[in-house]
């Protein structure tokens, strides 16, 4: 027997359905923490105020054409700046349960 599904639960459910989110950090030293995998500095980056937000888009290719638009024209031989996380990303949970608890 199912449970009943309350309309909190129904309304989160159709609102992120089929959305495809990540998350935007801005700070010098992020992506350096997120290649190393090393979620004690970047909590560190966070709690110390690094900008951050979060993106929902309707397709991957619409995800994919705004995150192409960010990184247009940057060196990538250089650092960027700013990370993009993808929620679709079992990689990058850990990180964004981080600022998911900010």
């Amino acid at each position: 027997m199912c449970s009943p599904i309350s309309a909190t639960t129904l309304t989160l459910i159709i609102d992120t359905m089929g959305k495809q989110r990540i998350y935007i950090v801005r700070d010098q030293s992020v992506e350096q923490a997120v290649y190393d995998e090393d979620l004690d500095a970047f909590r560190e980056i966070i709690e110390d105020g690094a900008d951050f937000r979060e993106e929902k888009f309707d397709s991957e290719e619409e995800t994919t054409a705004y995150v192409s638009g960010l990184y247009a024209g940057i060196d990538q031989r250089s650092p960027a700046g700013f990370i993009v996380l993808y929620e679709s990303e079992e990689s990058d949970t850990p990180f964004i349960d981080i600022l998911k608890e900010q």
